[in-house]
């Protein structure tokens, strides 16, 4: 009988149930794929999120939802700033929430930051950009005050969400996409329709 080498042996080992999701996450990210939706507040990441959704069976990830639902973060609001300010240990709370439902695939995840995600959970990155006229307009009507809106307006114009994706991922699965009407909502929606469901459907 021949025996096994030290390298076969443990390949023929069998996996734990974790191990065996992450091998089947890396075989389906053709068909199943996973996508993250950033930019800028007032960007209409959580509207174009919602008219994919509604179109196709994917499961919807809002990061800063699962933050807010979190009461062992609480702590970390920031009532001057109206936000949460994350540490490193907070964000990998978050990260250890969402894995399981990332490596099912058919994700779609909403935040403001591409950074804090594992490079290849995602398929493709969808950068979300407005005018500063019109984020301006969208984010005084969400009630923010002048501090907030100037930080997220001088964000926009330096194309901070844009950079730090271009700092995560490759460049060939960051798109850029105009969020200015709802024209260009519609515009986005079937585009990312197509990403989803692929040329042969």
């Amino acid at each position: 009988m021949t025996q096994m080498q030290g390298g076969e042996a443990e390949d023929k080992k069998e996996k734990t149930p974790v191990e065996a999701e992450r091998t089947n996450f890396k075989q389906s990210r053709t068909i199943m794929p996973n996508i993250l939706v950033t930019g800028t507040p007032g960007t209409g990441k959580t509207f174009l999120c919602e008219l994919i959704v509604a179109e196709h069976n994917l499961q919807y990830i809002n990061f800063g939802d699962l933050v807010k639902q979190n009461p062992n973060l609480q702590h970390l609001w920031n009532s001057e700033l109206q936000c949460y300010d994350l540490t490193d240990e907070a964000e990998d709370l978050i990260m250890d929430q969402m894995e399981p439902l990332i490596l099912q695939r058919n994700c779609i995840v909403e935040h403001i930051d591409a950074r804090p995600f594992a490079e290849d959970w995602f398929d493709y990155v969808i950068v979300l950009t407005a005018k500063i006229e019109i984020l301006g307009s969208r984010l005084e009507d969400r009630g923010y005050s002048e501090d907030k809106i100037k930080e997220n307006i001088d964000s926009e114009i330096f194309g901070v969400c844009l950079e730090r994706a271009r700092e995560s991922y490759p460049a060939d699965i960051i798109i850029e996409l105009p969020s200015e009407s709802l024209e260009q909502m519609e515009y986005s929606k079937t585009f990312v329709g197509g990403l989803i469901t692929g040329p042969n459907q």
